[in-house]
């Protein structure tokens, strides 16, 4: 019997299991800036009808104001030029009462669990 599967990672790896958690009424939409990404994701996603990958700026997502029901990043806004416009655009895309879940790491409590203590202290500086 197999194993349990590794979690997927890179550009479009939630994308399919979030179609598999939806109602399949619905459509999966996922934007990156980068076109290697865009293209990653696509080809991950090719065989999910209700998927769809846009190339755009977390700034100026390429969505009509209130198209969304629900928005979700992950290790997102670290990265961003302006993590407050982020946000005022996500609030443009969700329609009233839609619902953001965004993950952020505390690199400050940062924990590595590893035999090596020296280098998990390397790992989280």
């Amino acid at each position: 019997m197999p194993g349990p599967r590794a979690p997927q990672r890179g550009p479009g790896a939630d994308l399919t299991s979030l179609a598999e958690a939806g109602t399949g009424t619905g459509t999966v939409i996922g934007a990156d800036r980068d076109p290697a990404a865009i293209e990653a994701a696509r080809e991950r996603a090719a065989d999910r009808q209700t998927v769809t990958v846009l190339l755009g700026d977390i700034h100026a997502l390429p969505l009509l104001d209130h198209a969304a029901d629900r928005a979700r990043t992950d290790r997102t806004l670290q990265h961003v030029a302006d993590p407050a416009q982020a946000l005022r655009e996500f609030h443009h895309v969700l329609r009233p009462g839609g619902r953001l879940v965004m993950g952020e790491p505390d690199w400050d409590t940062l924990a590595v669990d590893h035999p090596d203590s020296d280098l998990s202290r390397a790992c989280t500086r």
